[in-house]
C-alpha cells in the first residue's frame, strides 16, 4: 500500500484527501480500488487503506492515552448514475440533492452515515454498498461499472491537553471509482446502455474540462475565469478534491492491449494534465470547542483566583485575630502587672510611712537616751562631788561625825529618792523599748514577708517577661516564616496563574488570528463562489442563448431553404403544367405522374410546416426552461446571499466573542493587579502591625526594666531600713542592759550605749 500510505497519514493529520481511479473500461479500476474484499491477498486499495487507518489509530491512542485522544470514524457510500445520486447503503434513498455550505463545503443531503469501529465494519459497509451498485455487460468488459462510486470516510480526532483545551480535527477521505471512459463505437452500446455511456462520457468530459481550466489557470498564475464544476454532479461533489481544500491522488489505469492504444493515450494525457494541479489543503480544526474551552478555562481561573484570594485572606484574618487576641492578652497581663506594681508601690509607700514612724520612734528613743545620759553624767558628777567632799571632810569626820552622819543620811535619802525616780523612768523606758522591740519585730517580719513577696513577684514578673519575650520572638519568627512561606506560595501561584493566563492569552490570540484567517479565507471563498456562480450563471445563460440562437438561425435557414425549394418547385411545376398542357394530349401518364409528384411535394410542404411548428414549440419550451433556470439561479443567488449574510453574522458573532474574551482577559488582568495591590497593602499592614507589636513589646520591656529598677531601689531602701532597725535593736539591747558602776567599761561602750551597761 505504498500509494495510499501518504494519503492515510495526511488524513490522520487533519487534511481532506481523495483517491481517484481513472481509465477505460476493463482497465482494472474497480479491482484496484476494491479488489476481492473477502480475500486478503487480492484486496484492493480501499481495504488496505482502512486496515492501515485503524492500525495507526490504535498506535496513536496507545501512545497518547485513550483518555487524552479519541478517534471517531463515519462512512458513507454513494453512486452517480445518469446524473442521479443514490445512497448505496440505503438504495431506497435516491435522487439526492447536492448542497453547498461554508462549513461543510459540498455535501449530499440526506446521505446516510454509519459509524465504524474497526476494519471489519468498514469492509462490511463497502461490501454491502458494492452489491447495490449498477453494473452491466459491454463488448469491452462483461462486468462494467455503469456508475461513479464515492466511498467517503469522515475521521474525527479529539485531543485533550493538560491545560484542558480540546483540539478537534476532522478530515474526509474520498475513495472514488469512476466509470469506464469508452467510445460508443467500441463498446457497442445501444438503447439504455447507450444513454448510460453518453452520461458517463459527459461527466468524464466535464472532469477533463475542469482539470484543463485549473491547469491553464495555474500555468498563467491567475484565477480561472470559469471552472465548470456544476456541469456534472461528479465534479460538483468533488470540487474540493479538484483545486480545493484536499490532497488528491489520481491512479490512471490503462490496458496493455494494442487495440486500446487510443484510450491509453487519452488516459495518460489526462493524468499528465492532472499532475499540474496544486491544491491548497489546510488542517481542518473546530475552533468553536477551543473558544468554549477557553471560556471555561477563564471561568476556572476566576474560580482559582477567588479560592487563592480566600485562602490568602482567611489565614491573614485568622492571624490578625490571633495577633489581636495575643495583643489583648499581653495588654491584660501588662494591666495586671501595672496593678501589681501599683499595689507594690502602695505597700512601699506604706512601708515608707511605717519607716518614717519608726524613725520618729528611734529619734524619740535617742532623745530619751540622751536625757538618760545627761542624768547619768549629773549623777556621776554628784557622786564625784560627794567623794571629794568626803575626802575633804575626813579630818573633821570625827568631830562632826554625828552631824555628818545625819547630813549624809539625809543626803543619801535624797539620793535614794532621786535614784528611785530615775529607776522608775528607766523602767518606763524599758517598757517603751519592749513595746518598740515588739513593734520592730512585727514590722521586721512584715518587711521580710514583703521583701520575700517582692522578690517572688520580681522573679515571677521577670520569668513572665522572659516567657513573653521568648513567646513574642517565637511568634515573630513563626509569623515571619509563615509570611515567607505564604509569600512564596503566593508568588508561585501568581506565577502559575500568570503562566496560565499568558498561555490562555496566546491560545486566544492564536485562535482569534486563526479564526480571522479562516473567516478571511471563507469570505474570499464566498466571494469566489459568488463570482464563480455569477460567471457560471452568465456563461450558462450566454451558452443557452447562443445555442438557442444557433438553433433558431439553423431553423430559419432550413425554413428559407425549404421556401426557396418550394418556390423553385412551384416554378418548375408551372413550367411542367404548361408543358403538360401542351403535351396533354400526348401523355396522360406524364400528367398523372406530375400530379402525384405535386401531391408528394404538398405533403412534404405540410410536413415541413408541422416540423417548423414543432421547432417553434421547442423554442418556446427552451425559452421557458431558460426562464425557469434563470429563476432557479436567482433563487440560488438569493440563497448564496443569505448564506453570505449568515457567514457575516457568524463572523460578527465570532468577533463579538473575541472581544468578550479580550474584555474578560482585561478584567482578569485588572483583578490580578488589584489582588497584587491588596496583597502588597496587606503585607504593609502586617509589617506595620509587627512594628507596632515590637514597639509595644519594647515599651513593656522598658516598663518592666523601670519596675525592676524601682523594685531594686525599694529593696535598697528596705535594706537601709533593716540596718536602721538592727541599730535600733542594738540600742534597745543596750537600753535593757542593767547599769554598772565600773568606770572601766565606759571606754568599750558603743556610741548609743545605755548608762546601765557600764
Amino acid at each position: 500500500m505504498i500509494a495510499g500510505h501518504p494519503i492515510v497519514e495526511n488524513c490522520l493529520a487533519g487534511y481532506n484527501s481523495s483517491i481517484f481511479a481513472y481509465g477505460q473500461t476493463g482497465a482494472g479500476k474497480t479491482f484496484t480500488m476494491q479488489g476481492a474484499i473477502s480475500d486478503d491477498l487480492k484486496r484492493g486499495l480501499a481495504p488496505r487503506v482502512f486496515s492501515y487507518i485503524f492500525t495507526r489509530i490504535a498506535e496513536e491512542e496507545d501512545r497518547a492515552g485513550r483518555e487524552n485522544l479519541r478517534f471517531a470514524c463515519r462512512c458513507s457510500f454513494l453512486e452517480i448514475y445518469n446524473e442521479t445520486i443514490t445512497d448505496l447503503l440505503n438504495p431506497a434513498s435516491t435522487n439526492l440533492a447536492i448542497r453547498e455550505d461554508i462549513k461543510r463545503g459540498c455535501y449530499v443531503e440526506s446521505l446516510s452515515e454509519e459509524s465504524v469501529l474497526n476494519v471489519d465494519d468498514a469492509m462490511a459497509l463497502m461490501k454491502r454498498g458494492a452489491e447495490n451498485r449498477r453494473i452491466g455487460e459491454t463488448k469491452m468488459n462483461h462486468e462494467s461499472s455503469r456508475s461513479h462510486s464515492v466511498f467517503t470516510c469522515v475521521l474525527e480526532s479529539n485531543t485533550q491537553e493538560e491545560s484542558g483545551l480540546n483540539h478537534v480535527r476532522f478530515s474526509r477521505l474520498n475513495l472514488v471509482d469512476l466509470a469506464g471512459s469508452e467510445r460508443n463505437k467500441s463498446s457497442g452500446a445501444t438503447g439504455e446502455h447507450f444513454r448510460e455511456a453518453c452520461s458517463i462520457n459527459r461527466s468524464l468530459t466535464t472532469l477533463g474540462r475542469v482539470i484543463m481550466e485549473l491547469v491553464e489557470a495555474q500555468r498563467d498564475g491567475k484565477r480561472a475565469k470559469h471552472v465548470p464544476y456544476r456541469d456534472s454532479r461528479l465534479t460538483f461533489l468533488l470540487q474540493d478534491s479538484l483545486g480545493g481544500n484536499a490532497k488528491t491522488m489520481i491512479i490512471a489505469n490503462v490496458s496493455p492491449t494494442a487495440a486500446c492504444a487510443h484510450e491509453t493515450l487519452s488516459t495518460l494525457q489526462f493524468a499528465s494534465r492532472a499532475k499540474y494541479i496544486r491544491n491548497k489543503a489546510v488542517v481542518n480544526e473546530d475552533t468553536r470547542g477551543d473558544v468554549a474551552m477557553l471560556q471555561r478555562e477563564i471561568y476556572r481561573l476566576h474560580r482559582e483566583l477567588d479560592l487563592v484570594r480566600n485562602e490568602c485572606t482567611e489565614p491573614v484574618v485568622r492571624e490578625n485575630a490571633e495577633l489581636n487576641a495575643q495583643l489583648a492578652e499581653m495588654q491584660e497581663e501588662a494591666e495586671r502587672s501595672r496593678h501589681k506594681l501599683d499595689s507594690i508601690m502602695g505597700e512601699a509607700r506604706k512601708n515608707k510611712k511605717e519607716a518614717s514612724w519608726a524613725k520618729q520612734k528611734v529619734a524619740e528613743l535617742e532623745s530619751a537616751n540622751k536625757a538618760l545620759a545627761q542624768s547619768y553624767e549629773r549623777l556621776t558628777e554628784a557622786i564625784q562631788d560627794m567623794a571629794d567632799c568626803n575626802a575633804a571632810s575626813a579630818d573633821v569626820a570625827q568631830r562632826l561625825h554625828a552631824d555628818q552622819l545625819a547630813l549624809e543620811v539625809s543626803k543619801r535619802r535624797e539620793l535614794a529618792s532621786q535614784l528611785s525616780h530615775e529607776q522608775a523612768e528607766h523602767r518606763q523606758a524599758d517598757r517603751m523599748c519592749y513595746e518598740l522591740e515588739n513593734v520592730r519585730e512585727q514590722q521586721q517580719q512584715e518587711l521580710e514577708a514583703k521583701d520575700r513577696r517582692l522578690v517572688e513577684l520580681a522573679e515571677q514578673h521577670a520569668e513572665q517577661l522572659e516567657a513573653k519575650d521568648s513567646r513574642t520572638a517565637k511568634l515573630q519568627q513563626q509569623h515571619a516564616e509563615q509570611l515567607q512561606v505564604k509569600d512564596e506560595q503566593m508568588a508561585e501561584r501568581c506565577q502559575q496563574h500568570k503562566l496560565k493566563v499568558e498561555a490562555a492569552e496566546r491560545r486566544a490570540a492564536d485562535l482569534c488570528q486563526q479564526h480571522a484567517k479562516e473567516l478571511q479565507a471563507k469570505d474570499s471563498r464566498v466571494a469566489e463562489l459568488q463570482q464563480q456562480r455569477a460567471e457560471e450563471v452568465d456563461a450558462l445563460q450566454q451558452a443557452q442563448l447562443d445555442s438557442m440562437a444557433a438553433v433558431l438561425r439553423e431553423r430559419d435557414s432550413q425554413l428559407a431553404a425549404l421556401q426557396e425549394s418550394t418556390s423553385q418547385q412551384a416554378a418548375a411545376q408551372e413550367v411542367a403544367i404548361r408543358s403538360l398542357e401542351q403535351k396533354l394530349a400526348r401523355s396522360e401518364d406524364a400528367c398523372r405522374t406530375a400530379l402525384e409528384d405535386n401531391a408528394q411535394l404538398v405533403q412534404e410542404f405540410e410536413n415541413q410546416s408541422a416540423k417548423m411548428a414543432r421547432l417553434r414549440s421547442d423554442g418556446d419550451e427552451a425559452r421557458a426552461g431558460a426562464e425557469k433556470q434563470r429563476l432557479l439561479l436567482e433563487s440560488d443567488n438569493q440563497r448564496i446571499r443569505q448564506d453570505l449574510e449568515d457567514a457575516q453574522q457568524r463572523y460578527k458573532d465570532a468577533h463579538d466573542r473575541c472581544e468578550a474574551l479580550e474584555t474578560d482577559y482585561r478584567r482578569v488582568r485588572r483583578e490580578k493587579l488589584d489582588f497584587e495591590q491588596e496583597a502588597e497593602t496587606r503585607d504593609r499592614r502586617q509589617q506595620s502591625q509587627i512594628k507596632d507589636l515590637d514597639l509595644e513589646v519594647s515599651e513593656m520591656k522598658l516598663a518592666a526594666r523601670m519596675l525592676k529598677e524601682e523594685l531594686d531601689a525599694e529593696i535598697v531602701k528596705a535594706t537601709k531600713y533593716k540596718r536602721a532597725f538592727n541599730d535600733i535593736d542594738t540600742l534597745i539591747m543596750w537600753a535593757r542592759t542593767p547599769p554598772n558602776s565600773a568606770r572601766g567599761h565606759r571606754a568599750n561602750t558603743p556610741r548609743y550605749c545605755s548608762p546601765w551597761s557600764v
